[in-house]
């Protein structure tokens, strides 16, 4: 399904700064996230492309709110909260 628009909503972070959520207004879908901290970086949500060899994550953030279901390799680094904080493992 291709979104024929996208919209965005806002949110401070736990550091003060803006994070933006781009989603489909039809489906729901998040399409990509922006941090105002990092202003030249957009991350793309994983399920928005749908490529089986989509390379593994570099970093698992904000762990404390991960799915328990959700297993990610040992070697990838985890963060209880965001990327500058503490590590999970």
């Amino acid at each position: 399904m291709r979104c024929p628009e996208k919209r965005a909503s806002s949110r401070p972070t736990d550091s003060g700064y803006i994070y933006i959520t781009g989603f489909c207004p039809t489906c729901g879908s998040t399409l990509y996230g922006k941090a105002s901290a990092f202003p030249d970086i957009i991350g793309v949500t994983v399920g928005t492309i749908g490529d089986p060899a989509l390379p593994a994550p570099a970093r698992s953030v904000y762990e404390q709110s991960r799915h328990h279901w959700l297993v990610m390799p040992e070697s990838t680094p985890g963060f209880i909260r965001g990327r500058d904080g503490e590590c999970s493992r």
